[in-house]
């Protein structure tokens, strides 16, 4: 019976003790669940990659690292913006953004948002995998001014952890799981426990400080020098955008601010 479940599970990732190594700084496109970053000037969004996940079966527990260092905020006399919760699940999970427009000129602190990481998928054929933790949160301020000038730093950091039981890592072992789920976030880890599980940790870290010119189009914020562009909507001192640019590669999630 393991043999035949060996045989199955192969088609997706292989068996026997051999492994893959994957580079930490895998881009995904945007159907894929979650975005690494932008490509275009202006509005650009980068995703630190410093922490080293190779693959291990050691027994050792990696650690995910803390946030960098803190970013230069825009309205410096309102202090740094508070760290908020971030939804994170699977594709599917959070409430689509319905555009409304409004009026954008002012500074605004984030206060929440949804993000989806798409990585069940990637272990679905193994029986008994599971995510056993999902936690996100930023931080960020962004300031559109009257005269078309728009500022923003922020940052976001999601965190998964997985949980794979023997049964999987005794034929593909646990680095090659950790192959299969880097393409899919920036940094991922897939130590093997006492018993052979494998106990996988994926992050991911989402950096923007830019400095643009703007217009909004109906219910569309518009870069005026990349071109990309962010369906959005303004209810009370409450804003939601997500970016819907055509070309290059979009920023991940909903993200939610409130007006100072």
């Amino acid at each position: 019976m393991r043999r035949m479940w060996c045989l199955a599970f192969a088609a997706a990732m292989g068996c026997g003790g051999e492994t893959t190594d994957v580079d930490a700084g895998t881009a995904r496109d945007a159907g894929d669940g979650m975005d690494a970053g932008a490509e275009d000037a202006g509005f650009d969004a980068s995703v630190d990659a410093g922490f080293d996940a190779s693959a291990s079966d050691a027994g050792s527990d990696a650690a995910m690292p803390d946030a960098g260092p803190e970013p230069e905020w825009p309205e410096p006399g309102l202090g740094s913006p508070a760290w908020a919760t971030l939804t994170v699940g699977e594709p599917g999970t959070c409430t689509p953004l319905v555009a409304c427009g409004g009026d954008v000129v002012g500074t605004w602190d984030v206060s929440g948002g949804c993000f989806e990481v798409a990585l069940e998928e990637r272990v679905s054929m193994c029986p008994g995998a599971m995510v056993s933790r999902r936690e996100g949160r930023g931080r960020g301020r962004v300031v559109f001014g009257a005269d078309g000038a728009a500022r923003r730093v922020a940052e976001a950091i999601v965190e998964v952890e997985i949980f794979v039981p023997a049964l999987c890592a005794a034929f593909v072992s646990c680095a090659m799981i950790e192959s299969m789920i880097r393409p899919a976030v920036t940094e991922a880890s897939c130590p093997v426990d006492a018993m052979g599980n494998c106990n996988c940790m994926a992050r991911q870290r989402t950096l923007i400080d830019d400095t643009d010119l703007y217009t909004t189009e109906g219910d569309e914020i518009v870069s005026t020098t990349s071109g990309k562009r962010w369906e959005y909507c303004v209810e009370a001192d409450g804003l939601r955008y997500q970016d819907t640019s055509p070309t290059g590669t979009r920023e991940p999630g909903i993200v939610e601010l409130t007006r100072r």
